[in-house]
């Protein structure tokens, strides 16, 4: 029971969710003009066969699996990028204390550092998504990449002190570079969203097979129309709906990554590295 109360709560709390229920709401009011047409003399005008949205259904189904799964491995591979940043965040200034072995000073500087880059890239992605919603150039400057060169000019510096030879440079520059590799996977997400066309094509069927589902159903189901509708309604739109938010996974929605919660991870790894130093 417990459980259910929780998940009723998720669905009232939930901006998404509640959106979905808003747009089903409305259909199932729309879905009521049949329902009073079959208990009129006009009942036998605008009679759709059932087994036309048999057909449609197996339409628009395959057209939703496509765009939320496209939706979905957007989310993920966005996932899977800011986990490989925790990964390497941590793999470099762990090298960094024991293959380098800087003063404590700048083992912590050189962790800040890192901790300056997860949290720029964070910024640096919602600046850029909100640039391109807007349609508007992006001008700001690039965090992650000042602060990858900071890096590497630290890297310098402590190659040039004789604390690193070639092999080491090496084996720091694996996880160093790596760094901007996740930035420049994160920023392929941003600047490459599912196409335009197909996403209204999606929305336009789904609003079709909506608006005739009731004139179908009427006829075998009666009042019992009203509710079936909404219900339908609900779980097409919410597929549509839910694919457009999880598509853009770096924002401040419900469904979009806790990269603040990322970071902080981070911070607390790197951090935790650091302070023990000397």
């Amino acid at each position: 029971m417990t459980r259910w109360r929780k998940l009723l709560a998720m669905i009232s709390s939930t901006s998404t969710l509640a959106k979905v229920w808003e747009l089903a709401v409305v259909i199932g009011v729309y879905s009521l003009l049949p329902v009073l047409k079959e208990h009129s003399r006009y009942r036998d005008v605008l009679d759709i066969p059932s087994d036309v949205h048999t057909a449609l259904s197996t339409i628009v189904g395959l057209l939703l699996v496509f765009r939320t799964n496209a939706a979905y491995a957007r989310w993920w591979e966005a996932r899977q990028l800011w986990g490989q940043l925790v990964n390497v965040s941590r793999n470099l200034i762990v090298k960094v204390r024991t293959l380098v072995q800087p003063d404590r000073d700048a083992l912590q500087e050189f962790g800040l550092l890192i901790i300056r880059f997860a949290n720029g890239l964070l910024i640096h992605l919602r600046v850029m998504g909100d640039a391109r919603r807007t349609l508007s150039t992006f001008k700001g400057a690039h965090v992650p990449l000042r602060t990858s060169l900071e890096i590497y000019e630290q890297l310098q510096m402590w190659k040039q002190k004789g604390l690193i030879d070639g092999e080491t440079m090496i084996v720091l520059d694996t996880d160093a570079h790596a760094l901007m590799n996740v930035c420049g996977g994160c920023e392929r997400i941003v600047n490459t969203p599912i196409s335009p066309s197909y996403r209204t094509f999606v929305r336009l069927c789904i609003m079709l097979y909506l608006l005739s589902l009731p004139w179908g159903l009427v006829h075998e189901f009666d009042y019992w129309t009203i509710p079936l509708t909404t219900i339908l309604a609900y779980f097409m739109i919410g597929f549509e709906i839910i694919a457009e938010s999880v598509e853009e996974p770096f924002g401040h929605d419900d469904d979009d990554l806790d990269l603040e919660g990322i970071c902080r991870a981070i911070e607390v790894s790197v951090r935790d590295i650091t302070k023990d130093e000397g």
